[in-house]
């Protein structure tokens, strides 16, 4: 197929899980959506492919399938540090979401598996200059994880550890100590929200 060929095929696909998903099919929603990122990846309508992705995760998480869920937000993400800046905050926003839905349903693996990984791929992206935005969500994903270890009542929790070391090396100096520390009072005040305070750190 040529380019227009191509495109149109996008449009009707796109069209044809709109339906779908309006129809409630959610099994059959979710080839639709996949056959649409496919597409999308293939012809470089990169921020078609990342919206594929955030609605299948969005749908399965919906569906109670937490994994899956992370998994093409997790893709949705890395398709937006490669190909579209722009998308970043927001798909990194779902992730955050739903790692504190997996922490307030005491799933903790969860956002163990996700979070640490996601933080290191996200320091790996890193660039050496003008790095602020990318800074700004390694420390907030620094938080989600911080969280784990609250929600826990375990200050050496590996996963809290982790977070507390990435985040004090995530700005260095005075400064730097000065906002972990408001990270970690924040984070214990979270920590109560999402859990029913049995496991929770007081502030």
């Amino acid at each position: 197929m040529d380019t227009t060929t191509h495109a149109n095929e996008l449009q009707r696909l796109i069209l044809e899980a709109n339906k779908i998903m309006e129809s409630g099919q959610l099994e059959e929603a979710l080839r639709a959506l996949a056959r649409v990122g496919e597409l999308a990846t293939d012809l470089g309508e990169w921020d078609t492919a990342i919206r594929a992705h955030q609605i299948t995760a969005e749908a399965f998480h919906q569906g109670g399938n937490l994994g899956a869920a992370f998994s093409h937000a997790a893709e949705g993400l890395y398709l937006s540090l490669e190909h579209a800046p722009d998308q970043v905050l927001p798909a990194l926003g779902q992730i955050l979401a739903f790692m504190e839905k997996a922490i307030a349903e005491r799933r903790y693996y969860v956002a163990e598996e996700v979070g640490p990984g996601l933080l290191r791929e996200l320091e790996h992206l890193t660039p050496a200059e003008g790095a602020e935005v990318w800074r700004d969500l390694a420390r907030e994903l620094a938080i989600v994880i911080m969280l784990v270890g609250d929600a826990k009542g375990d200050e050496e929790h590996p996963s809290f550890v982790e977070a507390l070391t990435r985040a004090a090396l995530v700005d260095r100096g005075t400064k730097g100590r000065l906002n972990l520390n408001m990270w970690v009072h924040s984070t214990a005040i979270r920590a109560e929200k999402v859990t029913d305070g049995q496991n929770s750190v007081a502030p």
